[in-house]
């Protein structure tokens, strides 16, 4: 994930961060973070679960062949998950990664 990290297009929201890269497989691959800055280890596992559920739910909607690393910040573990929810789509549209969606 170093390399999504590094070589990646970036698309940041206030409390989370989409990096995406393409892969020559035609199945997405994602990763969770969360910053030391999120809080301590409940906070940080909280915020990544919300990313991981989020995802999890919307995955059949996005498009294949995507390398995606989601970084939770500070502030992310105080998030529902709707709002969780809603900032994740907002990404997947800015990175077109929605499928029927083009930009």
């Amino acid at each position: 994930m170093r390399s999504v990290y590094t070589r990646g297009k970036m698309f940041a929201s206030q409390p989370i961060s989409l990096y995406v890269l393409e892969n020559t497989l035609n199945r997405n691959r994602a990763g969770f973070s969360a910053s030391v800055k999120t809080g301590k280890a409940a906070e940080r596992n909280r915020a990544r679960r919300l990313l991981r559920e989020a995802y999890r739910l919307n995955k059949g909607r996005l498009r294949g062949g995507q390398d995606m690393l989601f970084v939770a910040k500070a502030g992310a573990d105080r998030l529902s998950f709707r709002q969780v929810e809603e900032i994740l789509l907002r990404l997947f549209g800015e990175a077109n990664l929605l499928c029927g969606e083009t930009r």
